[in-house]
């Protein structure tokens, strides 16, 4: 199944290897602000961060109906955190490949700075709070309906799209950029990207540092809020 999984991410960067080259022999030397290596590199750390993100969901509703969540409430204890080291745990190896395509590839084209590395390293932890604590609110469906496949799945693929996974949003025109901006999707994949290949100045890590910061914030503080809430109904439900 792992070695599978990798297979696949290999196949799919391939993929959009192949598209990207052909996009560029058509056109010019640059689309939206980047050069071909950028795009190449671009879904390379795109599918880096995403490996970094949990199945938080999945580890909830599975807990939610086969009755397993009442252990954690017997111990007063946040499940969240064990369901992330979990889904980690079940990721190493592609996480691992996935690191050794990117060091290589970033110190083939030019990109591997060591400061470009920190500043990276920041904006991913940002990512994975933001990402971790958005799939943590989005599990708590689980406690209200047993059938989430389809509803989480509708979620996630907005996610999806608007973090950047599908067309990196620097192809949106003007306007939409600056709606993403204040929107807490775009510091989930874009930006950490767009941030190690350069492509940000001073004044938008500042504002982007800020503005994912008050996500995490708003989404921890609501979490916190909506789990009570959610528990209280498991427990009547279950009582």
């Amino acid at each position: 199944m792992v070695l599978t999984d990798i297979i696949v991410d290999i196949i799919y960067l391939f993929m959009m290897v192949l598209v990207w080259t052909k996009l560029f022999s058509l056109g010019s030397g640059q689309i939206g602000g980047f050069v071909l290596n950028d795009y190449i590199m671009y879904y390379i750390i795109s599918m880096l961060i995403v490996m970094f993100y949990p199945a938080i969901e999945n580890y909830f509703s599975s807990d939610v109906n086969n009755g397993n969540l009442v252990i954690y409430l017997i111990r007063n204890l946040n499940p969240m955190i064990r369901y992330y080291f979990f889904s980690m745990g079940s990721d190493i190896f592609e996480i691992i490949s996935m690191s050794i395509i990117f060091i290589i590839s970033s110190i083939y084209f030019g990109y591997f700075i060591i400061s470009k590395i920190l500043l990276f390293l920041v904006f991913l932890i940002i990512a994975i709070l933001l990402t971790s604590l958005f799939r943590a609110l989005v599990s708590l469906i689980a406690v209200k309906t047993q059938r989430i496949g389809g509803v989480m799945g509708t979620i996630f693929l907005t996610m999806s799209f608007l973090s950047g996974s599908w067309i990196p949003l620097n192809l949106f025109p003007d306007i939409v950029q600056k709606i993403f901006y204040f929107l807490p999707f775009q510091y989930m994949r874009y930006f950490p990207a767009i941030t190690y290949l350069g492509k940000t100045n001073t004044s938008q890590l500042v504002f982007g540092f800020l503005i994912s910061i008050l996500w995490i914030i708003t989404f921890y503080f609501l979490f916190k809020f909506l789990y009570k809430k959610a528990i209280k109904s498991f427990e009547g439900q279950g009582g």
